[in-house]
């Protein structure tokens, strides 16, 4: 029986060992893209009037206030309109609360992602029109959205509305 537990512990160490590395390198990666993500909101926020909340945007999921309001605000699904202060505050705080809703809470994330994507398109569309949908498009998806936050950290300089 001590052997089983021995031979255990041989096999169990090594994964552990990649396990952590792994989870480690992950976390490096996300805090480097969220340093980039800040460090561009935070340029714009401070390029265009913002810089009394500028702050906001080294905060993780409140710096998408910051993109609600330099969106401008959205039109709902054509249908109403919603201010930038608003969308703003839903972007940030409906992330954490819809995952307390049981079972409708995923019918919230559709809702959600399609004003995640309205207020994304807005936010880029003010920057390059051109490129906005492909943009917020990446944005959205998460194994995706560094691209749109390196295409946010290069053009960061030029943006000013």
């Amino acid at each position: 029986m001590w052997e089983l537990l021995w031979k255990f512990t041989y096999l169990v160490k090594p994964l552990a060992f990649i396990g952590t590395f792994i989870l480690m390198f992950c976390f490096i990666v996300f805090l480097i893209f969220h340093i980039l993500n800040a460090l561009a909101l935070f340029e714009l926020a401070k390029n265009n009037g913002y810089e009394h909340i500028a702050g906001l945007a080294w905060i993780p999921f409140i710096n998408m206030y910051l993109v609600g309001i330099m969106s401008g605000g959205i039109n709902f699904v054509g249908v109403q309109k919603i201010d930038g202060n608003i969308l703003g505050l839903i972007l940030a705080v409906m992330p954490l609360v819809m995952d307390r809703i049981p079972l409708i809470g995923f019918l919230f994330w559709i809702v959600f992602l399609i004003v995640q994507f309205q207020a994304l398109y807005n936010f880029y569309s003010r920057i390059d029109k051109s490129i906005a949908i492909l943009i917020a498009i990446l944005g959205i998806i998460p194994i995706t959205a560094p691209i749109a936050i390196i295409y946010l950290w290069c053009e960061k300089y030029d943006y000013k509305y």
